[in-house]
């Protein structure tokens, strides 16, 4: 247990956090939920989205505009006859396509995106499923390149099976989730099941990256002054 504190400290920043609120932290609860492969991996991913961007969508498009240099370095090194760099610049490359299928799932679905804190009705979760389902469709088809993922769904999915293979994608690759939950409504003899989705963030026991005794996510970076950033962009 020791060793697993001085190895999860090290791993989630705790050489700048106080030496009391790191023990608070670093309980056998907090090791047990964290310290398996699966969440150090998801907290690492969202980290790194978080770091390019002031939120979700500039974090998106600074990634996108990191792996055009990457891709525009490597036809350079290609030039050169280097193969193994070339090959390790196209994987890198993959990262902003990976963040952009995670965010188009849940948008399938009627979220906004990865940070969508909603929790929407199933006739919203329907309706903007079979406005997309095509789409869907086309990035079910992608998955086993991007994420070596093989969905056995069906060739016409339902929003059932529709549902399980994106929380199998999303959940391999960041640990969220959608979650619905269901309660009765109408006359007792009348009573029908209501239906309502959430995108999860606490799969690991009930706790997620947010919560008190568990590893926080960094914030993402503040915005840069408008007029600050108009000066650079005058800059040749």
């Amino acid at each position: 247990m020791a060793l697993k504190r001085f190895y999860m400290r090290n791993l989630y920043g705790g050489k700048d956090v106080n030496i009391n609120d790191w023990n608070n932290l670093c309980n056998k609860k907090f090791v047990e939920c964290f310290s398996p492969p699966e969440p150090r991996k998801h907290f690492l991913r969202l980290s790194q989205f978080r770091r390019h961007g002031y939120d979700e969508e500039s974090a998106m498009e600074e990634l996108k505009a990191k792996d055009t240099t990457q891709w525009e370095i490597a036809c350079y090194k290609a030039e050169e006859n280097l193969e193994k760099s070339v090959a390790e610049d196209l994987h890198k490359s993959y990262s902003a396509n990976h963040w952009e299928v995670i965010r188009e799932l849940f948008q399938i679905l009627g979220f906004t995106g990865i940070d969508d804190i909603r929790t929407l009705s199933g006739n919203i979760i329907s309706e903007a499923f079979a406005q997309s389902c095509e789409r869907f469709i086309e990035i079910r088809s992608q998955s086993l390149l991007l994420f070596g993922f093989k969905s056995r769904a069906k060739e016409k999915p339902d929003l059932i099976s529709a549902i399980k293979t994106i929380n199998a994608i999303a959940g391999n690759w960041c640990g969220y989730t959608v979650k619905s939950n269901r309660k009765k409504i109408g006359p007792k003899e009348k009573q029908v099941w209501k239906y309502s989705y959430r995108i999860n963030r606490r799969p690991y026991k009930g706790l997620g990256f947010e919560d008190k005794g568990a590893p926080e996510l960094p914030p993402y970076r503040p915005k840069t002054d408008n007029d600050i950033q108009e000066l650079f962009d005058s800059i040749e």
